[in-house]
């Protein structure tokens, strides 16, 4: 990291409360009269190489692979009926292990239209998220309400 102030030094010790108004953008921190430029080396915890589904009577069986995993944690499983306001419905441990690793998940159909997404967590807190995945369930039921006219 590299620092500088108004006057040319590099020295933080001497920064006071009143300086501490940041704005963040493309790696850049200004604070008022400093400059810090930040250079972060990030390793993402894996690659998805597949995320799918297969459905099994009323289940939803969710599988997806991995490659590269470093530091790698768990995975939740995010679902939504609507693509939009996605949350948790499970996690699945990660093997943490070099090349190809394989998962699974099964989720009980509740809805004609689902939709998935993974959420990979490290073991530092960061995390990324897979594709979002779209299942339209052929084997759930409709209910229909029909009238019944009562007649005194």
């Amino acid at each position: 990291m590299s620092v500088t102030n108004a006057s040319g030094s590099g020295d933080l010790t001497s920064l006071s409360a009143g300086l501490l108004r940041e704005t963040v953008s493309a790696g850049n921190i200004n604070l008022d009269a400093i400059n810090v430029t930040t250079a972060w080396n990030i390793v993402l915890p894996l690659k998805f190489t597949s995320f799918t589904y297969q459905q099994s009577g009323k289940e939803n069986i969710l599988k997806w692979s991995t490659s590269d995993e470093i530091n790698a944690d768990r995975f939740e499983v995010e679902r939504s009926y609507n693509a939009i306001n996605l949350s948790s419905t499970g996690n699945v441990a990660a093997g943490n292990k070099p090349g190809k690793n394989d998962y699974q998940f099964t989720d009980y159909i509740q809805n004609a239209s689902t939709y998935y997404r993974l959420k990979s967590l490290d073991k530092d807190g960061r995390f990324i998220y897979s594709k979002i995945l779209a299942v339209n369930n052929t084997n759930i039921e409709e209910f229909k309400v029909k009238v019944n006219p009562v007649i005194s």
